[in-house]
C-alpha cells in the first residue's frame, strides 16, 4: 500500500516503540490491521483506532489515513476514501500517493475535472505515480 521506504519506517518504529515498551500489543495489532488488516473493515478499524488515539504524528499519521483512504475505496465508498486522502495530503503535503489516489477516486465517482489537479500535482512529485 505505501511505498517500501515509508513501511519500513513505520514498522521500525513500531518495533523500536514495542521494545521500549511504549505501544502495547493492542497498538501492535491496530498497526498490523491498519497496513494489511484481513478485510478492508479490519484495515478501516486498525487505522481509525490508531487515527482517534492522539499517539500519530506526522508521516505514520498521514500513513494511516492513506491506508484507511484504501480501504474505504476498496468497498467503493469514495467520498470516505477522498475524506481521508485529503487528511493524509493535509498532514504531508508531498505525498504523491495520497494525491494520486485520490485522483483515481474522483475519476471512478465520475468527476474528472477535480481528478485532474490531483494527478498533475501527483506527477510532478513522483513521476511514477499512477493516476
Amino acid at each position: 500500500m505505501l511505498n517500501s521506504a515509508l513501511t519500513f519506517r513505520w514498522l521500525f518504529v513500531t518495533v523500536s516503540l514495542l521494545v521500549l515498551g511504549q505501544v502495547t500489543p493492542a497498538v501492535a495489532d491496530d498497526v498490523h490491521d491498519c497496513e494489511q488488516g484481513a478485510g478492508p473493515e479490519v484495515q478501516i478499524q486498525g487505522c481509525t483506532n490508531l487515527i482517534m488515539s492522539g499517539n500519530l504524528i506526522g508521516d505514520r499519521l498521514a500513513a494511516a489515513h492513506f491506508n484507511c483512504g484504501n480501504a474505504y475505496g476498496f468497498m467503493g465508498d469514495f467520498d470516505h476514501a477522498i475524506a481521508d486522502y485529503s487528511e493524509a495530503i493535509q498532514i504531508k503535503p508531498d505525498f504523491a500517493l495520497a494525491y494520486g489516489n485520490r485522483a483515481l477516486a474522483y475519476r471512478v465517482k465520475g468527476e474528472p475535472d477535480r481528478a485532474k489537479p490531483d494527478c498533475d500535482i501527483a506527477t510532478g512529485l513522483d513521476p511514477d505515480t499512477n493516476c
